[in-house]
């Protein structure tokens, strides 16, 4: 599958978990260290999975959330996605109503999968008795 993404004037080419920017294949890491986002790992009560944060420039993944997740590698890779679509969002100006549903949309294209997205969000939110907000 092969979406095209155009925010203002800059277009992304996505396909499974790789994005084409500019002509260039990458993945979500690649992506990150392209737009100058670091990737950390954190802990902290299962509520969020995932956190961006735009004045350090900076992705953390809970590893409270990979260590309920079946394959945990893919499990970060689609929290990391979903925060890119956050990125995405701020770095290209897209404005909407809920950046919460763009971002997990735009994990969903990335990952080419959205029953997965859907079936993590499930298996976080039955682990901390449906306490699990968002990403």
């Amino acid at each position: 599958m092969r979406v095209e993404f155009k925010v203002q004037s800059s277009k992304f080419k996505v396909q499974g978990s790789r994005f084409k920017v500019q002509g260039v294949e990458l993945d979500v890491y690649e992506l990150a260290a392209r737009w100058g986002v670091a990737i950390e790992y954190g802990r902290w009560p299962l509520v969020t999975v995932g956190e961006y944060d735009a004045r350090a420039a900076k992705i953390t993944v809970n590893e409270a959330a990979l260590e309920v997740a079946p394959d945990k590698e893919l499990a970060a890779r689609a929290i990391i996605a979903h925060e890119l679509g956050h990125v995405a969002a701020r770095r290209f100006g897209v404005v909407c109503k809920n950046q919460e549903v763009w971002a997990h949309d735009f994990a969903a294209q990335i990952l080419d999968d959205a029953r997965l997205l859907t079936g993590l969000e499930t298996l976080w939110r039955e682990t901390n008795d449906g306490n699990f907000s968002r990403y």
